[in-house]
């Protein structure tokens, strides 16, 4: 059942974000606007740091992250499919 109300609609969308942040994980996503944004701004992080330490490892943690978790729910919620 989807939610016909806006507000209802601006806390499904917003509580999963704000959890995700209030947790301290990453987003490459994101990292790839916030971090060259303050090299630009005059920060002492260098590309390199930025790409070695900080964008990768949080991309293939996203992508492992997602993959199990998406996995991981699909096999909770629907199981072994039997023969």
């Amino acid at each position: 059942a989807s939610s016909h109300d806006f507000i209802n609609k601006l806390v499904c969308c917003a509580l999963p974000v704000m959890c995700f942040i209030v947790l301290g994980f990453e987003h490459s996503i994101a990292n790839m606007f916030y971090i060259p944004f303050a090299i630009a701004a005059g920060s002492d992080v260098t590309w390199g740091a930025f790409l070695l330490k900080n964008l990768l490892p949080v991309t293939l943690g996203n992508i492992l992250g997602g993959m199990a978790l998406l996995a991981g729910s699909y096999y909770l919620a629907f199981g072994k499919k039997s023969a």
